[in-house]
């Protein structure tokens, strides 16, 4: 939705960036075709987007949960993870 309504500040927020990040990866660990079925735990590829796609995932919930009102006194911590 977002998206339709002006394409060019979606593609210029940061927040938006991630979320496509976090959506791509995911697909990607999904249908990602391993070798063989003994071989789909040990990939190497499938464990390191899962574990980025779990910081970026982190990130969006801190942000989120920042952005609730009735959490407005744990903003500044939002803020530092931004700051750091």
């Amino acid at each position: 939705m977002q998206m339709a309504v002006s394409l060019r500040r979606y593609l210029l927020e940061v927040k938006s960036w991630n979320l496509i990040a976090t959506i791509a990866m995911t697909v990607t660990i999904l249908f990602h075709d391993s070798e063989s079925e003994d071989s789909a735990n040990e990939d190497p590829l499938r464990r390191h987007l899962a574990a980025i796609t779990i910081v970026l995932s982190w990130a969006e919930l801190i942000t989120l949960i920042g952005k609730h009102p009735k959490l407005t006194r744990y903003n500044i911590y939002v803020v530092m993870f931004y700051k750091v």
